[in-house]
């Protein structure tokens, strides 16, 4: 865009119609830099829009590569977790199945045979 020219600087015009000719030119030039300066404002607002819009892309893509580094991380651990669950299971000693469930008398030992036929601690009966 180009601005238009003004007559060189006279402290006097000849005439009316070089003094309106040169108000005219200079309202012009005035117009000119006030919609330059609109659109630079407008192009100036429109940058930093995008400039925004490109750093939220760019965040948005680190934290899915952060959640997909997550992802794996923690599918990581749930199967060394069930790796370390199979191997703990193996390392136990087999317990044996019972009919009855306890048969411990209740005291998670076995049962005592003082040898007196059922009279028990008393030795009544013997």
């Amino acid at each position: 865009m180009s601005l238009p020219s003004l007559p060189s600087y006279k402290a006097v015009c000849e005439s009316a119609e070089e003094a309106q000719r040169l108000a005219d030119n200079a309202a012009r030039v005035a117009a000119t830099l006030q919609v330059g300066a609109l659109n630079s404002a407008l192009m100036y607002e429109q940058m930093m829009a995008a400039m925004d819009h490109q750093r939220g892309y760019l965040g948005q893509r680190d934290l899915l590569r952060q959640n997909a580094d997550l992802s794996a991380g923690n599918a990581a651990l749930r199967a060394r977790g069930a790796e370390l669950e199979q191997q703990l299971d193996a390392a136990r000693p087999a317990q044996p199945a019972t009919a009855s469930g306890d048969e411990g008398g209740g005291h998670g030992g076995p049962r005592r045979d003082d040898g007196a036929g059922g009279a028990g601690a008393s030795g009544v009966g013997a």
